[in-house]
């Protein structure tokens, strides 16, 4: 085997190893915990409060509902994501379902719904 070719072998072999053991997940600038809340009126008020982790999440909130699951990215424009989110458990029940996310600096939207970080998951 020439020089050339196993030097070219063996740069490409740590650079899969470097990809593969360190993967970047798309979801990293997500990741912590995010709360919004508001004010319906005549007494009532709403909170909901997501943590990611990796390709985890987990949502709960008042009124009583709560949701946890995996996430996959289905497309990326630069802050926006649209993620399907993959229910392992609701409640009350819900479907899989897609939504576009736009994450910049410390707030995420989704739905309409801006979201401020509230702390850092521990890694």
């Amino acid at each position: 085997m020439n020089k050339f070719l196993l030097i070219s072998l063996i740069c490409l072999s740590n650079v899969f190893w470097v990809e593969c053991s360190h993967p970047t997940s798309p979801f990293k600038k997500m990741e912590g915990k995010w709360t919004a809340a508001g004010d319906q009126g005549e007494g009532h008020s709403w909170y909901l409060e997501y943590t990611f982790k990796g390709n985890f999440y987990s949502m709960t909130g008042y009124p009583p509902i709560s949701e946890s699951g995996r996430m996959k990215l289905k497309e990326s424009k630069g802050d926006s994501l649209l993620i399907e989110f993959i229910v392992e458990k609701s409640d009350p029940s819900y479907e899989n379902h897609e939504q576009w996310v736009y994450v910049k600096d410390d707030q995420i939207t989704m739905n309409g719904v801006i979201f401020n970080r509230s702390a850092v998951v521990n890694k």
